[in-house]
């Protein structure tokens, strides 16, 4: 795993605090996966389960077991988030963690982020470093150690209204795939409000 020795630069997104989660790929799930999970529905084939795009689930030993589907773009710099409205994978570029040469350098997919090179890194511009729902930003963190990045960044980058929201969407954890960065969750994506609508 990456050994991120980063200042707290960050804001500009993520079930109990301060915890870690590692991201595996998508794979089908066991046996012994659905032993261990006693509180998922009882089934007697795939078509029984409750299905959604971010959470698929296969009918294994009796039991539903969600099948995350795998939304890595292979770039370690993007926080790779499945969208359940949309029914895709996003990957939105963190602040400062991608060098660069020129601003074509520096795309995200960020509905309202935007970023530019500046001193061979991408930057988030001030404009749109807030742009949107604090559960929609992404942020570097180190998991373990006795440093806890993204509770240090709700309580000093937040406000009291984003860190309740936070709170009560479940977040904040430190999760990612080994050999990437590790990003901060703010809250379950069902908590992620929608969009807004476009102008008539």
């Amino acid at each position: 795993m990456r050994c991120l020795l980063l200042p707290l630069v960050l804001l500009g997104i993520g079930c109990g605090l301060g915890s870690r989660t590692t991201e595996g790929d998508a794979s089908q799930p066991s046996a012994a996966a659905a032993t261990a999970c006693p509180t998922c529905p009882d089934c007697s084939a795939d078509g029984s389960c409750p299905q959604s795009f971010c959470e698929p689930r296969s009918c294994v030993a009796g039991k539903c077991v969600v099948e995350p589907p795998d939304c890595s773009d292979g770039v370690s710099e993007t926080w790779d988030r499945c969208d359940g409205r949309e029914q895709r994978c996003h990957h939105y570029l963190a602040d400062a963690i991608r060098k660069c040469a020129a601003d074509a350098e520096c795309v995200t997919g960020h509905r309202c982020q935007e970023f530019t090179c500046q001193e061979g890194l991408c930057r988030v511009t001030e404009a749109s470093r807030k742009c949107s729902s604090v559960l929609l930003r992404p942020v570097v963190c180190e998991p373990g150690g006795e440093r806890d990045f993204c509770e240090e960044a709700m309580r000093w980058q937040l406000s009291y209204p984003e860190k309740s929201l936070v709170l009560l969407a479940g977040g904040p954890t430190c999760a990612g795939r080994e050999g990437e960065y590790f990003f901060c969750r703010w809250g379950t994506e069902a908590a992620v409000p929608a969009p807004p609508a476009p102008p008539a």
